[in-house]
């Protein structure tokens, strides 16, 4: 399982392609789309203090997110799009 954990260096669009385990840490993010391919899963574990994440999530055929997040004083906009069959 690829481990990543996402900083303020690496705030565009990005594909998964490989099951992973994502750290996004605690700075604002203002709009990126991640795409997790067909039977990827993916683990998010976040927190954000006093920052707002904008995020969207496109999810593959066959593919499973799950996100623990923890938000103090944010104002959050999560989506989240299942593109395929049998995706959660």
């Amino acid at each position: 399982m690829n481990k990543i954990v996402l900083d303020e260096s690496i705030i565009k669009d990005f594909s998964i392609n490989k099951d992973t385990e994502l750290f996004i840490g605690d700075f604002p993010i203002k709009d990126i789309a991640i795409n997790i391919k067909d039977n990827v899963k993916v683990l998010i574990n976040s927190f954000c203090n006093n920052n707002n994440h904008k995020i969207k999530y496109l999810l593959g055929k066959n593919s499973s997110l799950t996100v623990n997040k923890l938000s103090v004083n944010g104002n959050d906009q999560i989506t989240i799009l299942s593109n395929g069959q049998k995706s959660s």
